[in-house]
């Protein structure tokens, strides 16, 4: 993924944390909550930790007069091209190229001679370095293309130029498929409904409109027919109600919703 998907990649998840923040009603009483989302969001992507919080609350203001998937989208956008300024995003190569393969070799061989090593001795000690070198690229890049198509990755928030040690209980997570456990399989079918509800996820599916407006919670049959809907009013019921089938169909886009025929509305005021 390049630069720029990447950055539009985050840009879409903080947009999708803002909506889920902020289908509420009224929710210009609270556009100062906006600022801070931003902030804990972005921290996670950025190569520094420096507090743009002020920044973020400069771009909020006009949060005040109107809050919806457009102007939230407007926010993050902003928000993110000012990170992307200060250079707080790390968009480092992951592996190195050819030349610095090359340049390596050279200077290994160099280093080699300078020890004592003779000739044929210290290349071949530069070509075996090389082509361990070479084996872990390889078993890096199967890692990132198994983590892109992996269903927990978004909800373990995982992205390719992260190392993730044995310790790390997202290690064992990421393996729970692998393994034939009965306990393991139960928690990695409970993980799965987690990634498949979880705002990001749903956002990516219905979009910023959409997903402003209503917010899929879960089945209410074991059968997956009838999918969940909560709205936070009668009124955004009824809108909702006229794109019953788009959102069906934008849903069924995920294999996982394929059987949906249904849809029932909760409605929830928060505030």
């Amino acid at each position: 993924m390049d630069d720029k998907n990447n950055i539009r990649a985050v840009e879409n998840y903080l947009v999708a944390n803002l909506i889920e923040a902020f289908r509420i009603l009224n929710p210009e009483k609270y556009w100062h909550r906006a600022p801070k989302i931003a902030k804990d969001q972005l921290s996670r992507f950025s190569s520094d930790k420096k507090d743009l919080l002020n920044h973020f609350e400069n771009l909020a203001i006009p949060l005040r007069e109107r809050i919806d998937h457009l102007s939230l989208r407007d926010f993050a956008h902003q928000s993110i091209m000012l990170t992307k300024r200060f250079g707080f995003f790390d968009t480092k190569k992951l592996a190195p190229d050819d030349k610095n393969h090359l340049t390596n070799a050279k200077a290994n061989i160099q280093r080699a001679l300078f020890e004592g090593y003779c000739e044929k001795t210290a290349i071949l000690r530069a070509a075996n370095e090389l082509l361990q070198k070479d084996r872990e690229q390889k078993r890096e890049i199967f890692r990132q293309n198994e983590l892109k198509s992996h269903p927990l990755r978004e909800v373990l928030f995982l992205s390719e130029n992260i190392k993730i040690a044995k310790e790390d209980v997202r290690y064992h997570l990421l393996n729970l498929k692998r393994t034939s456990g009965k306990n393991q399989s139960v928690l990695f079918e409970i993980l799965i409904k987690t990634r498949i509800f979880s705002p990001h996820h749903i956002h990516h599916l219905l979009g910023d409109e959409l997903f402003f407006l209503a917010r899929p919670k879960g089945f209410l049959d074991r059968s997956e027919e009838t999918i969940v809907i909560e709205v936070v009013s009668p009124a955004h019921q009824t809108i909702v109600s006229f794109r019953k089938m788009e959102i069906i169909n934008r849903l069924k886009a995920d294999k996982a919703f394929v059987k949906i025929k249904n849809i029932w509305f909760n409605i929830k005021a928060i505030e």
